[in-house]
């Protein structure tokens, strides 16, 4: 909830959307569903495509060891297809 206030605030957000369940990425250690897309415009373009994982805190060794693995692989994956913008977000650093 938090997230997507702090989205819908935001002039240089133009869309997000939380990603519905059946969006999975294929990992070897499971299937894998990132929460957040988000368009952002920079610079008057607004084809800058985001992907969020919302966590309660940025330190990764509060996550479980598969899930840092899903996370890990799901980076590799969305800069495989052209989204170099993946990210972890929380309240310490929306990171966007």
């Amino acid at each position: 909830h938090d997230f997507a206030e702090f989205l819908d605030n935001r002039e240089d957000i133009k869309l997000f959307l939380k990603l519905p369940d059946r969006f999975v990425v294929d990992t070897p250690v499971g299937n894998y569903n990132p929460d957040w897309a988000i368009v952002k415009e920079v610079d008057g373009e607004e084809k800058i495509y985001m992907i969020r994982e919302t966590k309660g805190s940025q330190q990764e060794d509060l996550l479980r060891g598969t899930e840092l693995a899903k996370i890990n692989c799901a980076k590799k994956h969305f800069s495989a297809i052209g989204i170099e913008n993946y990210a972890k977000s929380s309240p310490s650093n929306w990171n966007i």
